[in-house]
């Protein structure tokens, strides 16, 4: 009816009289001059449409490229059937700068009439949707799902999207409204927004990026941090390198930087540090690439090979690397666990976008050493007088990339002049990031001056430290300056990096300054017995203002003195003594600067103690030469004697020796008064029973006894008497007995003969016969008589007195020799002497 424009209307009336036929009759309109004609309504048409157009779905095939299927719906939202309708809608106008890269596809669905979608459609140059006639009746919808793929490697669009329709009654275009902007106003156009929003264009649209992660750190989140394909970057430093070139094959071909072909297009080739590839069909691509000439591949970072893309799902971006942060040109991670890469790349459609593949080179940075010294401890003295100086030599990488034939020369020639020093222990004190690090087993500070191995190679933030001990013998005392000096070489191309130098200050004293340690030995005990334990301290000071080491502190104990071990302590920490005879030896010893060391020890008295004074004696001693380098130092004990145990006693008598036997017999009487010496001039007296005694005469040798000696002063004899013993007399005294030691003396009858040379045959010694008889006769009358002493003297003249003297002594044999045949009973003395003569 309301496409018509009217609607007539007749009514029909009837009714029953009381009399005759029904009476009929039919409606007239009253306002036409005819008569019984209907009455015709107009009823208005109100030709209307309205069109909405939303994004059904954004699919991203590939890296900026997408699949985007749009969908329209055309509503007749007037009174009147919509004829002819027709939408038209420009998606490149839409898209710009993204590019169609297939015809767009439409399904129509929902009309009348003889739709069909128009097979002419590209989104470009055509853009008219509907083919045929399509029809929609009031209230009724139509709708167009269009499927289109666009390629925003260009960019991406900025604008919104406007389908128009129109038909035979509504004439005047009408733009399509995305409701979803403004639900619930009917009113309103609004645009189909733009399909794609990607700040950074890095390939991944935003929704598929956080805009609150900040996975680089560097401020920036990361929907709108730029992120490439990868980085070219500096292992050692994390430093992105320029100077590459990437190349990208694939099925159809190669793309060399920036640039499209083959289905790859290059974005940014590496020139400026990143490079960034996409490809827009599925495929095998390998990437290839020229490294910057800063550096060279790493060998221990190495390509994982071939990735298929659609393993990384459903993250997306495949974010493999770190990332630059902010501009600094530096990855905020750059170690090799967190930067994997690949070189080939298996994709498929709808695979996601690929960040941070970064490649990786060694050897780029700036390479730079540094250089330290110091002296460990305190210097110390030797037993020599020699210095001992520990110095820590150190260098460390403090450039980005390693250093080659890393070196530490320490010349200690210029240092303390040739000769005056010797190179003693060499450990390694610190190594760490790097390889072959150690100490120059050969260095010797002159013409092999390296401190460390060949070969030493040092990482960025890599130490090495050596610990040199030098032994210093100066000429001369003063502060020397000892310099060390660290070299390298460059990685990439082996030339010399900037050398850098340390040195230390020591101050030496030469041996000829120096004071000598000086050693004071002390005693609490000045007497001792046999038996007895005496303690002994020792003090050794050091007058210098270093520690003297290395020294030894000897003792030499008295003979027949032992020591009682586990009673030597130094400054009171126990330490045995090295025991060689009589010498204890306390090796490797310290003894701190201008301090002093107390030893203390005891020895024990033992029986072969020998002697009165007892003399302990301690020195300290240089124990490569034996020479001592103090003073001795002497503790003197004396003997306390027992007498009951050391001393020799001596008792003894002067008797009256009548038979001249030289021993007491019965009736013997002793002679008082007479007065006996000892060697060493003690002067004792016989009693009135002529006895004597000599209390501690001696302290006898403990082993094998000592001989004593005493004299009879025979002065001191009564008149007439003559010894019968021998004088001086010698006994042995042993130690803890009594020694009996007599003198014989007794009144004798003196017999004096006088001869001359008459009484010898010619100028010789035989005795005349008339002598020989005569004494022959005088033997036999003194024989078993009253003992006699014979008295011979000897007239010489003027002879020679050698000559009297053989006389003599022919004479005393003779009578001898005759008394001994009479056997006289007792002891002949022969007296002789000689007057006269030269």
């Amino acid at each position: 009816d309301i496409d018509a424009g009217t609607y007539s209307n007749q009514a029909d009336v009837t009714g029953n009289p009381p009399t005759g036929p029904p009476a009929t009759a039919t409606s007239d309109d009253p306002t036409t001059p005819a008569d019984g004609d209907p009455t015709v309504a107009v009823i208005p048409q109100v030709p209307e449409l309205s069109l909405t157009k939303e994004i059904t779905s954004v699919t991203q095939l590939f890296p900026y490229v997408y699949e985007i299927i749009y969908t329209v719906n055309v509503t007749n939202s007037g009174n009147s059937t919509a004829n002819g309708i027709s939408v038209v809608d420009d998606l490149n106008a839409a898209l710009t700068p993204g590019q169609l890269t297939d015809v767009p596809t439409i399904v129509v669905s929902g009309f009348g009439g003889t739709p069909s979608a128009n097979v002419a459609y590209d989104g470009v140059n055509v853009i008219e949707t509907l083919s045929g006639n399509a029809v929609l009746a009031p209230a009724q919808t139509g709708t167009l799902v269009i499927t289109s793929r666009v390629n925003f490697a260009g960019g991406y669009p900025t604008q919104g999207n406007t389908a128009y329709g129109s038909s035979d009654e509504v004439t005047t275009p009408v733009p399509s409204d995305d409701v979803s902007i403004t639900p619930g106003d009917d009113g309103d156009t609004n645009p189909t927004p733009r399909p794609i929003v990607d700040a950074d264009n890095d390939g991944a649209p935003d929704t598929e990026e956080s805009a609150t992660n900040d996975r680089d750190g560097d401020g920036v989140p990361d929907a709108q941090d730029y992120d490439p394909t990868g980085y070219f970057y500096c292992e050692e430093t994390g430093a992105i390198q320029t100077g590459g070139l990437i190349s990208v094959t694939g099925p159809l071909g190669t793309q060399t930087g920036v640039g499209s072909s083959s289905n790859i297009t290059i974005v940014r080739d590496g020139s400026t540090g990143e490079f960034q590839f996409h490809v827009s069909a599925a495929g095998q691509y390998t990437l290839s690439y020229v490294l910057p000439t800063t550096g060279v591949a790493s060998t221990d970072r190495l390509t994982s090979g071939a990735v298929d893309l659609t393993t990384f799902l459903p993250a997306n971006p495949a974010v493999l690397g770190g990332g630059q942060v902010g501009s600094t040109g530096v990855l905020n991670d750059f170690t090799a666990p967190a930067n994997p890469f690949f070189t080939v790349f298996n994709v498929e459609a709808g695979d996601p976008n690929l960040f941070n593949n970064n490649i990786p080179l060694k050897f780029c940075g700036a390479p730079q050493v540094t250089a330290s010294k110091s002296i460990v401890g305190t210097p110390t003295l030797l037993a020599n007088g020699d210095t001992e100086v520990t110095f820590r030599v150190s260098v460390e990488n403090t450039g980005s990339t390693r250093v080659n034939d890393v070196r530490l020369v320490d010349d200690l020639d210029a240092a303390f002049g040739a000769g005056n020093y010797s190179v003693g222990n060499m450990s390694m004190f610190a190594a760490a990031n790097g390889a072959g690090l150690g100490p120059n087993t050969s260095f010797n500070g002159n013409t092999n001056a390296n401190a460390l191995a060949n070969g030493a190679m040092l990482e960025p933030g890599g130490t090495v430290s050596v610990d040199l001990t030098v032994n210093v013998a100066a000429a001369a005392s003063g502060t020397f300056t000892n310099t060390v000096t660290a070299q390298g070489v460059s990685p990439l191309d082996g030339t010399a990096i900037a050398p850098d130098q340390a040195s230390v200050n020591v101050a030496i004293t030469a041996a000829n300054d120096l004071d000598s340690l000086r050693v004071e030995k002390v005693t609490i005990r000045p007497t001792a017995r046999l038996g007895d334990v005496i303690p002994y301290t020792i003090n050794v000071t050091n007058p210098a203002g270093l520690d003297r080491t290395g020294v030894s502190l000897v003792d030499l104990i008295p003979a027949g003195f032992t020591y009682r071990p586990g009673t030597a302590s130094i400054d009171g920490v126990a330490v045995e003594p090295v025991q060689n005879g009589r010498r204890l030896v306390w090796t490797n010893r310290t003894i701190a600067a201008g301090a002093t060391s107390t030893l203390t020890l005891n020895l024990g008295v033992g029986a072969a103690a020998v002697g009165t004074e007892f003399v302990n004696q301690a020195w300290v001693e240089d124990p490569l030469t034996g020479g001592r380098i103090s003073n001795i130092g002497k503790a003197t004990v004396r003997r306390e004697v027992e007498h009951v145990f050391d001393c020799g006693e001596i008792i003894g008598k002067v008797l009256d020796d009548k038979n001249r036997d030289g021993y007491q017999n019965k009736g013997e009487l002793g002679l008082p008064g007479v007065r006996i010496a000892t060697v060493k001039g003690l002067l004792v007296t016989s009693d009135k029973h002529g006895r004597f005694h000599v209390a501690c005469a001696d302290l006898p040798d403990e082993r094998i006894g000592s001989n004593f000696i005493m004299k009879v002063d025979t002065r001191t004899l009564p008149s007439g008497y003559r010894l019968t013993t021998e004088n001086p007399r010698v006994v042995r005294l042993t130690r803890g007995k009594i020694t009996k030691l007599n003198f014989g003396a007794s009144i004798t009858k003196v017999v004096r003969i006088d001869l001359n040379a008459a009484a010898f045959v010619g100028a010789g010694s035989k005795p005349v016969a008339q002598l020989d008889r005569g004494v022959d006769k005088l033997i036999k009358a003194l024989a078993n008589k009253r003992p006699s002493t014979i008295r011979l003297t000897y007239h010489s003249g003027k002879r020679d007195r050698s000559l009297a003297a053989r006389r003599l002594k022919a004479v005393s044999q003779l009578m001898r020799k005759r008394w001994k045949r009479v056997r006289g009973g007792y002891r002949l003395d022969i007296e002789t002497r000689i007057l006269g003569g030269r």
